[in-house]
């Protein structure tokens, strides 16, 4: 028997389904000219089995056209792995200001070409920053090192609540040092499922 893929199977039935429907009206498929009221077609039992055929073979074209539509839309809700080109990363704008790493982040992932690329999740820029001894993670809290404070990697301190809380901030040079290292970030991140 003959393999087929989809698109085979689809235009073979078809094709079948309009030789079918040209039996059930009484006309030769191949020749075009009608058939002789003799031939055994006319029959009301084998034009009913020809007809529950036809509409047989009409459900199974919907329902191969259906999956193959199903497919086509799943594979465009595929997540693709975060990268962006140079062209790209010619529209970022680094901010003059210290930010925190989830705003670097949300400034790359505001970049990315499609909503179907998997964001940049800052874990993965922290993993590289302590690579290169920028930072030092100590249990859940993220300290700069001596060359990280060197790069403009801060502590600052504010007020929430009546407590003092820390937060982790990074210069415009820290910002481009990720910008520089996108491309080992963006291979961890590919290893990073949340």
């Amino acid at each position: 028997m003959k393999k087929y893929d989809t698109e085979g199977l689809i235009a073979d039935l078809k094709k079948s389904k309009d030789y079918i429907d040209k039996l059930v009206e009484g006309i030769n498929p191949v020749n075009g000219k009608p058939i002789s009221t003799r031939e055994v077609i006319y029959d009301y039992k084998v034009s009913r089995q020809l007809e529950f055929l036809s509409e047989y073979i009409k459900n199974e074209i919907n329902r191969l056209e259906d999956k193959a539509q199903s497919k086509v839309a799943d594979n465009e809700n595929e997540l693709i792995e975060f990268e962006l080109s140079d062209k790209e990363l010619h529209n970022l704008t680094l901010s003059d200001k210290p930010v925190s790493l989830a705003d670097v982040c949300n400034m790359l992932n505001h970049l990315r070409p499609s909503s179907n690329m998997r964001k940049l999740k800052a874990i993965s820029a922290v993993e590289v920053l302590c690579n290169f001894g920028m930072i030092d993670r100590v249990r859940r809290k993220i300290i700069p090192t001596e060359e990280g404070t060197k790069l403009g990697i801060q502590f600052k301190e504010f007020q929430s609540n009546g407590s003092t809380l820390t937060k982790v901030l990074y210069s415009k040079e820290a910002q481009q040092f990720i910008i520089d290292h996108l491309n080992e970030i963006a291979e961890i991140n590919k290893t990073k499922r949340f």
